[in-house]
């Protein structure tokens, strides 16, 4: 009996080491395949395809992430106890900005809260511990612009452009347009999600006093 629970005890012991050794065994192979189409985000704001490695060890994706600043997009800058420092600035195609002050510096891709520092500590040159608050312009996020052109003499062509994307993607030319006689843009107040292709062109006024 007492060589029964011997060989009981040992039996139970080979299977917890052999648990624990396969718990610390490295993972297969297929663990460290590259991820297709892994996608990152350059230090400009744009996107670029990941390298061998960086696909290897793809790292978690942020939840609700901060808007990243791109160009076109204006920004409103306030200096709370030095307002004459106050400006509106927008981000150039290059992704720089130009600073009363203290010149210019490179913004595109990162945060507001990243931006607010970054100001901070360029103003801090010649302000003493500035405080600085940022505010996004009314066509930061979209900065769409409407394209009317006549296609008729009762109805008119209407598309969107995308002004930011134009800046963002030069090498893109499916928003390049040319501008003919007669086409007219229009810069709404508000982000449009949807528009109707064809209106008729008398009731273009009433159309527009909705934007």
């Amino acid at each position: 009996m007492p060589q029964a629970v011997d060989k009981a005890i040992l039996l139970i012991l080979s299977l917890a080491l052999g648990v624990t050794a396969l718990c610390a065994s490295p993972l297969p192979e297929e663990q460290n395949a590259i991820v297709p189409g892994a996608v990152l985000r350059s230090s400009d704001g744009n996107a670029r395809p990941a390298s061998d490695e960086e696909a290897k060890h793809p790292s978690l994706e942020r939840r609700n992430p901060r808007y990243q600043l791109g160009n076109g997009d204006i920004l409103e800058l306030a200096f709370a106890f030095t307002p004459e420092f106050n400006q509106t600035v927008t981000i150039q195609p290059d992704g720089y900005i130009g600073l009363r002050g203290v010149g210019d510096i490179h913004v595109a891709g990162q945060t507001v809260p990243e931006l607010t520092q970054s100001l901070r500590t360029a103003y801090g040159k010649i302000l003493h511990d500035p405080v600085i608050s940022i505010t996004l312009g009314d066509n930061a996020k979209h900065s769409q612009v409407l394209l009317f052109r006549k296609g008729s003499s009762d109805w008119v062509e209407v598309k969107k452009i995308n002004i930011k994307r134009m800046l963002q993607q030069s090498e893109s030319l499916s928003e390049d347009l040319h501008l003919r006689p007669g086409d007219m843009l229009f810069v709404p107040k508000n982000a449009v999600s949807k528009i109707k292709p064809w209106i008729p062109y008398p009731s273009l006024g009433f159309y527009l006093s909705q934007l």
